[in-house]
């Protein structure tokens, strides 16, 4: 009477294994992918969006945003499914006004976005408030920060293009995530 109960564990310990790889790779583990990208992004960004817009017209709600997946090879040539929400590239004009406006309140807004768990990460040492003092032959001057969650990341990108865009700070907004296939 014992092996039938041993052959149904066992049976059942297989199921359960390929449950566990099911979930994390493949058609499932890209839906939990998207779900969990889409609801990071909408957590992430939303009172920083509100804050954009409200310190410096920086307004992504008029910025489509697309989930979108492709199929890669990570660096060791495994197939990778990366999948990633943008908020699309968001540029303001900066008037004098507007950059007087920058140099006082962006401390404020770096300081809050720290203490949200975002951490700077492209050109680190570089104070948000200054992004905006470079002369016109330094190309492009800017702050990234992250937010990681377990395999997602996401990230905020404030850059002053120029000489190309003469006047412009340009914000984007992006989660990006892999699951193996």
């Amino acid at each position: 009477m014992r092996k039938p109960y041993k052959v149904t564990l066992v049976v059942l310990l297989v199921v359960l294994a390929l449950g566990v790889v099911a979930l994390k790779t493949g058609y499932i583990g890209e839906t939990r992918l998207r779900a969990n990208l889409t609801g990071h992004f909408k957590a992430d960004f939303k009172d920083v969006n509100v804050r954009l817009q409200k310190d410096y017209g920086i307004d992504f709600a008029k910025s489509g945003t697309d989930l979108s997946c492709y199929n890669s090879e990570d660096a060791f040539g495994g197939p990778v499914d990366t999948c990633g929400k943008y908020g699309g590239l968001v540029a303001v004009t900066a008037d004098a006004a507007f950059i007087a406006n920058w140099h006082k309140t962006s401390p404020a807004l770096e300081t809050w976005l720290l203490q949200n768990g975002w951490k700077k990460d492209w050109n680190a040492a570089q104070p948000i408030a200054e992004i905006l003092d470079r002369p016109l032959n330094d190309g492009s001057i800017g702050v990234n920060y992250i937010k990681k969650h377990g395999k997602t990341t996401c990230r905020l990108s404030l850059t002053w293009v120029q000489p190309d865009v003469p006047n412009q700070l340009s914000a984007s907004e992006e989660c990006i995530g892999t699951v193996r296939d």
